[in-house]
């Protein structure tokens, strides 16, 4: 399993297709860590809104394991519910 990190400016249906993968982990902790402490300034200093990390199986064609999203809160990145108006869709990062 990989975890991949990707960030939006945006949860609107609309604008969701602009999730950038920016980067993978082996272990979800590695890659909540990465996100909580705004590594590298993921944020791009409060560009990006939004943080999801995803959870891959190897394989061809996989599905998204258990999304975490994170929503910026002034200097950093808080855990958020999943949007309710993103439920209907899956694989952010790999679509």
């Amino acid at each position: 399993m990989i975890y991949i990190v990707g960030l939006c400016t945006s949860i609107d249906v609309k604008d969701i297709s602009e999730v950038e993968g920016v980067g993978w982990y082996s272990t979800l902790e590695k890659a909540k860590k990465c996100v909580e402490e705004n590594k590298y300034n993921l944020s791009d200093d409060g560009f990006y809104k939004y943080a999801v990390i995803e959870g891959y199986a190897e394989g061809l064609y996989p599905f998204s394991v258990n999304p975490l999203w994170y929503r910026w809160n002034k200097d950093h990145f808080e855990p958020m519910e999943y949007p309710d108006n993103l439920s209907h869709i899956s694989n952010f990062i790999l679509g």
